[in-house]
């Protein structure tokens, strides 16, 4: 009869020491946002986008409204002809929280 009270003992022991053990979670990456090169970097791309379409690009300008939302305009002309109207678009651009990537859309 001892030996059994000396097993439960020790059993139980034995699952309250292994109940205390947490696993540790690998560390988490901080959410990536929008940095001043990111933006600049945002514009370049919208200039060249609208270059390499045919037009003369005036301004672009973007402004960043939440971490990983832009928003602004962009102006441009057609880079030839006697009738060259100035358009503007509106452009936005949104960032992946992890991976860092952006896209951006003028409409």
């Amino acid at each position: 009869m001892k030996s059994l009270f000396l097993c439960v003992g020790v059993l139980l022991a034995c699952v309250g020491c292994n109940n205390n053990t947490q696993a540790v979670a690998p560390p988490q990456r901080a959410p990536r946002v929008f940095s001043e090169a990111d933006v600049a970097k945002a514009q370049d791309e919208i200039t060249h986008d609208y270059q390499n379409k045919g037009f003369e690009v005036e301004q672009v300008s973007l402004i960043k409204d939440a971490d990983r939302h832009l928003s602004g305009f962009v102006k441009f002309r057609k880079a030839s002809g006697i009738i060259r109207p100035q358009l503007v678009r509106k452009c936005s651009a949104t960032m992946d929280q992890i991976s860092g990537k952006y896209i951006f859309g003028c409409q």
